[in-house]
């Protein structure tokens, strides 16, 4: 395979690379996987465009998904707090 230019698409920050992005989600009752998306150049998909280019469509109404602060939609994700959110975190696990 030849060289070829650098294409920014493919640039992860995360690995200072090139990169794919997935987007895996874990039931937080049973650690299952219960949702894969992805494959998608690191560079040109940023973690909350390819939530909403996919898993936001699939929440039913009213649904949120626990996710870290990449993901600063209110309306679709909750993001915990480290500790502060200990509680909540723990009540959402036993509802």
């Amino acid at each position: 395979m030849e060289p070829s230019d650098f294409d920014p698409k493919w640039w992860s920050h995360k690995f200072n690379g090139p990169g794919l992005r997935y987007e895996v989600g874990i039931c937080i009752r049973t650690g299952d996987i219960v949702w894969a998306h992805g494959g998608l150049p690191c560079g040109e998909w940023p973690d909350l465009r390819l939530a909403r280019n996919a898993i936001i469509a699939a929440l039913r109404p009213g649904e949120k998904i626990i996710a870290d602060r990449g993901y600063n939609d209110q309306n679709f994700f909750d993001v915990p707090n480290g500790n502060a959110d200990l509680q909540k975190k723990t009540n959402i696990g036993e509802t």
